[in-house]
Order: structure tokens, then C-alpha cells, then sequence
């Protein structure tokens, strides 16, 4: 039954002439269709598949020399555009280009020296098995051998590195909190200029606060007036000199990294929550209900709705409302 699926898969795709992640139905909808997305998915976030799975080259493996990543950095038909034009078998395989003896080529006319030279450069002393078994490894892992887990932390390595924010749940913050919090470190939520873009007319894209510069999310949490003196007087309440914040994310990196203490750390990261989702509710209130606050009014807002939080859904019921007005920590 395994060896009949195998042929309606490998029918239906084509598989018998070019590679899995090359489908030639791109509609057909299905759980293969999935798999050979992830390739591209990865190309995004600048993990090519090369990168992951390393392939051993030999003679009678069907390696297509021109349309097959099997050097790393891309398909030669890709890097060398020209030669490839000049290419009278453009399906040819690496034993037909490549010898113990070194190179036999079947140009249309004859290229540049130049040209050819730089494709012998970057083949270098490709090690060719003449084995009739070809293996795959992982680079990732220590045995060669992929496992989930493995492709996961590299991912989210790379998209740390890249700016993006390591976003933790807490649980005790509610749902919709953590949701909207994890939303605008992604430039998600429904602010002015972000409505504009998505074709959304609106009134205005400037702030409804300060009426100065546009309304975007990171605008909203960290970049108005209403929002640097209500960071500012937090701040204050929590005995923390006060950096500066341009991006959402920016701020909760901060509170993720700042103190030894995890008991105090995973406060201070409930207290930017319920900073990031209070100064989203006072915006709300000026749009919808013309209803300003001052920042000391959103602070003492803040204060009790995080008290509330922790108090009701913290393991060890901790704080007692006096000392948590003079300090949280």
C-alpha cells in the first residue's frame, strides 16, 4: 500500500523528473504541499535549506548540475545566468560536467575564459563519490542527524538576531493582554497609520494624543508624549533609572534582561504589559468617548489593574496593596 501512494504522490507532482520542493502543481492542496512550502519559508528568514541539510555528492545520483543547490549557495544556474544560456543540456547531470579528470562542458558557442574560470572556482575540489548511495546530514546537529527541536532553536536564533523581540506569555496576565501585547511588537494593532496602509480611509493618521507625529503602534507605547511621562512615572514607582525606548520591543527586551531576581524580572515584565495595554485603552477612550486622562491617572489605572493580576492568578499570593503602592519590588 506504502509503494502505491509513493507512485500517485511522485505521479501527481512530477517527482520523477525534478525535486520535491519544485512541485509542478502548486493548486493541489495537501500535507506534501506544506512540506515542500517550508523551503521558501525559510529562504525568508534568510535560512536557506543548504544550511540545514547537506547532501553527498556522487556520480550516479540524478544531482542535476545546473538546476540543484548541491554546492550550498544556490543553484549555478542562478549564479552563473550566462553560462547557463550558453548550456546546450540544461537538464545535464554532474557526472556529465564533472570527471576524475576534471571538466567536460557543451557549450553552444564558446563562453568567456573569465566565466568558466570563476565556475571552476566556485566547484573548487568538490569531493565526487562514486558510490551508488547518497546520504543527507544535518549541519545543525552534533550526530548529523535533523530533529525538530534542533531547526527550531536555530530559527529562533536567527530571528532574534535579526530584531525580533523574544515574546514570553505570562500567566498572569489575562489572554487578551498578552495577545494585544505580542500583536504590537509585530506592528498588528489597529492604529491610524497601520489602517491607512490595509486601504482602511481614516479621519486623520496623527496621533489623537499629542497630535504631532503619525499614529503607529510603536508611536502609541513608546513615542508620544502621553506615553514617555507615563513611562517615566512607572518607572519612578519601580526605583528603575528609566532608558530609552523607541520600539515596543525594545521595552519588554529591557524588562526580560534587567535584575537576577526571576520573581521581580517576571513583575516588572507584568507591570510593561499592563503599562503597553493601558496606554492602548487611553487611546481608545480619546477616539471613541473624547475622554482624556493624565498620565497620573493612567499610572494609578495601571497600578491597580496589575495588583489585581497578580494578586488573583500568582501560585503565592504575595503582595499587600500598601506596599505595593510604595513599590513593586
Amino acid at each position: 500500500m506504502l509503494l502505491r501512494w509513493n507512485k500517485v504522490v511522485t505521479s501527481i507532482h512530477n517527482l520523477a523528473s525534478r525535486r520535491a520542493y519544485n512541485l509542478s502543481n502548486n493548486f493541489i492542496l495537501g500535507v506534501w504541499n506544506n512540506i515542500a512550502r517550508v523551503k521558501s519559508e525559510l529562504v525568508k528568514r534568510d535560512i536557506p535549506m543548504s544550511a540545514i541539510i547537506r547532501r553527498t555528492i556522487n556520480y550516479r545520483e540524478e544531482t542535476l548540475f545546473w538546476s540543484d543547490d548541491w554546492l550550498g549557495n544556490g543553484p549555478l544556474k542562478l549564479r552563473f545566468p550566462k553560462l547557463y544560456t550558453l548550456e546546450s543540456q540544461k537538464k545535464c547531470k554532474i557526472s556529465d560536467h564533472i570527471y576524475d579528470g576534471g571538466f567536460s562542458w557543451s557549450w553552444s558557442r564558446q563562453p568567456l575564459s573569465q566565466q568558466v574560470n570563476r565556475l571552476i572556482q566556485a566547484i573548487g575540489s568538490t569531493w565526487l563519490n562514486s558510490s551508488k548511495e547518497y546520504s543527507q546530514t544535518c549541519d545543525l546537529a552534533s550526530n548529523d542527524c535533523f530533529v525538530v527541536d534542533v531547526g527550531r532553536r536555530r530559527l529562533k536564533t536567527t530571528l532574534s538576531g535579526s530584531g525580533n523581540c523574544s515574546f514570553g506569555w505570562l500567566k498572569e496576565t489575562p489572554i487578551k493582554v498578552s495577545c494585544f501585547v505580542w500583536r504590537a511588537i509585530q506592528n498588528c494593532i489597529p492604529s491610524a497609520l497601520s489602517l491607512n496602509h490595509r486601504g482602511i480611509n481614516t479621519d486623520l493618521v496623527t496621533c489623537g494624543e499629542c497630535n504631532t507625529d503619525e499614529e503607529s503602534a510603536d508611536h502609541i507605547i513608546c513615542g508620544c508624549s502621553f506615553a514617555r511621562f507615563t513611562w517615566e512615572w512607572i518607572f519612578i514607582w519601580c526605583f528603575i533609572l528609566l532608558p530609552y525606548f523607541d520600539k515596543t520591543g525594545e521595552v519588554l527586551e529591557f524588562a526580560t534582561v534587567w535584575g537576577n531576581c526571576p520573581k521581580k524580572k517576571k513583575v516588572l515584565l507584568g507591570i510593561c504589559y499592563g503599562t503597553i495595554w493601558s496606554l492602548w485603552q487611553a487611546r481608545n477612550g480619546i477616539i471613541f468617548n473624547q475622554n482624556q486622562i493624565t498620565p497620573e491617572k493612567a499610572v494609578d489605572i495601571i497600578k491597580s489593574s496589575v495588583f489585581i493580576w497578580f494578586k488573583r492568578r500568582s501560585n503565592g499570593g504575595i503582595y499587600n496593596w500598601v506596599d505595593w503602592c510604595k513599590s513593586p519590588s
